[in-house]
């Protein structure tokens, strides 16, 4: 057991912890911290301000009380004499638990209400001075002294008039003591009201930090699957922010990695059976030539016939291969120049015409007399009727037709190649362009390694227009069109 191990089945909190290195720690923590300033900053403020506000509150009373004790000491109401005022103002004083002190404008001691403050009043402290003489000016003073109980005290000091009419000062007097306690205790309450919410948001970040991070540890988890190969993962999307859309994203991608493995897998398969038959000629026809087993020159020039025909069948398919990778990682390089679509159908159909004159199978081209030139690669697009061609010399029954049309249309030129061999099932005419799809009309003729028809989406596809096929049983129709570009006055060529 490890020393983590046994801290963890000691204290069982001690698991809801994040580990150390992991997102869910440093979003909690980041999110503490931001509390953290924000809390104690504030906290410590509002403390400020309350303890502020609560002194100044003892202080405002603390004066209003001492400007009323002035008033009774400086007026005789009701024709009063000043002794009576003065032993009101003791009995006011005694009642309340004021304590008094009266200083004359000579600074001498006039009156003191409380027996702790004789002995301090009568050495008029340097701060009851100062307060003495904004007295005078008629300013009100607040200060802190120590009285000889070595008890801290704040002090309000008002001008009154003596009995001469001189100003003097009263001073009045309250411990510290009681407004230092309530402002500690408030600011005891606020530390611990910062410190619960400090707590408590700690807690609500770590919860907020590990539902943030479950899709991204999902994510990481599926992310590892895809690189060993496990395409089925997927990842529970939950709402529509950035984190769901990264998880969709990443579903798409098991989604197409998926699809482009089963892709690749097929293709295998395909090119493995491909290469296995011709290959299987050419070492069996070799082997019998090697061994002697043709009886005549007849029969061993008919082997060689046989063995050529099929390398050159591989080498066709290694090219398709090779041509196609390029083309679908657009490595293949185009030669735009001004073309002729027309111009490319006569001439690839020119060398197709002894192959179909051994099928006995009629060519006939249609187009006008006048097409746009296309910024495109002659070669390829002769390429791409070669390839029509030969698909259709494949499926076109002997004595057949094979037409090709290629004509000019709202800004674009179409061109179609026509059998009249059997038709595609409705079913199987989207998958033609496929690579190695076993689309077969005619179950008496081989038809190729169906490549050509997904080389000739892909030339066109680098020209910037598409394909479309239709069928009918008797009649099959495979094509292609390309846009007109537009000439500097905005119309279309042609």
């Amino acid at each position: 057991m490890t020393r983590v191990g046994g801290k963890r089945r000691l204290f069982p909190f001690l698991g809801l912890l994040p580990r150390r290195d992991s997102l869910v720690l440093k979003l909690w923590l980041s999110f503490s911290l931001l509390v953290v300033a924000v809390v104690l900053p504030l906290g410590s403020f509002l403390t400020y301000l309350a303890g502020e506000y609560y002194a100044q509150q003892a202080e405002d009373h603390l004066r209003i009380r001492a400007e009323q004790y002035a008033w009774l000491l400086s007026s005789s109401p009701d024709g009063m004499q000043p002794q009576m005022n003065l032993a009101m103002a003791q009995m006011m004083a005694q009642f309340s638990g004021d304590r008094l002190a009266g200083v004359d404008s000579e600074g001498r001691l006039r009156f003191v209400f409380s027996r702790e403050l004789e002995p301090w009043a009568r050495g008029i402290p340097r701060v009851l001075s100062r307060g003495l003489e904004r007295a005078r000016s008629g300013e009100l003073t607040f200060g802190h002294v120590t009285l000889p109980s070595e008890q801290d005290a704040v002090f309000a000091a008002v001008p009154f008039q003596d009995e001469d009419g001189k100003a003097g000062a009263l001073f009045l007097l309250a411990p510290a003591g009681p407004v230092a306690a309530t402002v500690g205790r408030m600011r005891t309450a606020l530390f611990w009201t910062a410190g619960g919410a400090i707590l408590l948001s700690a807690a609500l970040a770590l919860l907020v930090s590990r539902r943030i991070a479950r899709p991204l540890l999902s994510m990481e988890e599926a992310s590892r699957a895809l690189a060993r190969g496990e395409f089925n993962r997927k990842i529970e999307v939950r709402g529509s922010d950035e984190i769901a859309r990264l998880g969709a994203a990443i579903n798409s991608l098991a989604a197409d990695l998926h699809r482009l493995e089963t892709t690749r897998r097929e293709f295998l398969a395909n090119v493995s059976h491909e290469l296995r038959s011709p290959l299987a000629h050419i070492r069996g026809y070799s082997q019998a030539l090697e061994e002697g087993m043709a009886p005549n020159p007849e029969e061993q020039t008919r082997y060689a016939r046989i063995i050529r025909a099929e390398s050159e069948r591989l080498a066709r398919l290694v090219t398709d291969l090779l041509d196609l990778a390029q083309l679908q990682e657009g490595r293949m390089p185009l030669r735009p120049v001004p073309t002729d679509v027309g111009e490319c159908a006569a001439s690839a159909m020119e060398k197709v015409s002894r192959r179909a004159q051994q099928g006995k199978i009629r060519l006939e081209l249609s187009r006008p007399e006048r097409l746009p030139e296309l910024p495109a690669d002659p070669d390829r697009i002769e390429q791409i009727f070669l390839n029509l061609l030969d698909n259709a010399l494949a499926y076109a029954p002997e004595g057949g037709l094979i037409e090709v049309r290629v004509r000019l249309e709202n800004g674009r030129v179409i061109a179609k190649v026509v059998d009249d061999g059997p038709g595609i099932p409705p079913e199987q005419l989207p998958l033609i362009w496929e690579r190695f799809v076993g689309v077969r009309r005619n179950a008496n003729r081989e038809g190729g390694y169906g490549l050509g028809l997904s080389i000739v989406r892909e030339i066109v596809a680098a020209h910037g227009g598409e394909t479309f096929a239709e069928s009918v049983p008797g009649r099959t129709l495979v094509g292609f069109q390309l846009p007109v570009p537009a000439d500097p006055n905005g119309s279309r060529y042609g």
